[in-house]
């Protein structure tokens, strides 16, 4: 049954399961943060030597308009336990174009199959990327050329990872390039680019740097090519990106913007 508020995980929305199932509601946690702190010396107060932002908790509830047939409200909890233990991207109909990465920590608990205005949860958690995260891409091109500059704007709250994909038309080979932001670099060397070739540097979806070159649809990994950071993260707001190549990239700059 569609109420006010609907949930799915990977597309498959939880509702379409059975029509007897009624979304109570969503939960959000708050996100889990680790603070470490040491002392000043006698002084008042801390330091904080870090911040380690864990894990994002989202309980679903729901209940199972079944009466009478107790039978088919324990294949109805059985059915909704098979959509939820695989868990994947998870997304609710008040956030608009947003999903969770989410792995099924618990499933729901059955006390009295006989009780029909029971209230069953599942806790999914989000490990990985305890933050939702746009799913279209904010995103700014730098032309053609050795060098150049671009502001890519970023509205989400928790800001993103900076994701590139360089193309080379230069009719040569490329073997250096690096892509600059907010104080941080990521440079290549020995790349071997050729001409008609794409770099390309992004994340999975167990947010693993992906570096590699695409050519045709075959991928070779660049990460033994890379010094520099292991990551560059973008704030909210603008952010320059600043690109250099030893023969003419075009370049596309994007991310998919995170909320705290």
């Amino acid at each position: 049954m569609r109420t006010r508020i609907s949930v799915a995980l990977n597309g498959a929305e939880l509702h379409a399961i059975d029509a007897a199932i009624v979304l109570q509601g969503v939960d959000e946690g708050a996100a889990s943060w680790n603070i470490a702190t040491g002392n000043r010396a006698g002084n008042d107060g801390q330091h904080v030597n870090g911040i380690e932002k864990r894990y994002r908790d989202v309980i679903v509830n729901f209940a199972i308009a079944e009466k009478r047939d107790l039978i088919r409200r324990a294949n109805i909890i059985q059915q909704v336990c098979g959509w939820a233990a695989a868990g994947g991207d998870l997304t609710v109909s008040y956030r608009d174009r947003q999903k969770l990465r989410v792995m099924c920590v618990s499933l729901p608990a059955v006390k009295s199959p006989d009780k029909w205005a029971e209230t069953y949860s599942i806790t999914f958690r989000a490990y990985q990327v305890p933050f939702w995260q746009s799913v279209d891409a904010e995103s700014a091109a730098i032309s053609a050329g050795t060098s150049g500059s671009t502001s890519l704007r970023v509205k989400e709250t928790g800001g993103g990872k900076l994701c590139f994909q360089a193309t080379n038309s230069s009719g040569s080979t490329v073997n250096t390039a690096s892509i600059s932001a907010n104080g941080k670099t990521i440079s290549f060397s020995s790349l071997g680019l050729a001409n008609g070739e794409k770099l390309i540097g992004d994340y999975d979806e167990r947010d693993i740097q992906r570096l590699r070159i695409l050519n045709g649809s075959t991928f070779r990994s660049v990460l033994d090519k890379r010094t520099g950071a292991d990551d560059i993260l973008l704030k909210q707001g603008g952010n320059t990106v600043s690109v250099s190549s030893g023969a003419a990239l075009s370049w596309n700059v994007y991310t998919y913007g995170r909320w705290e």
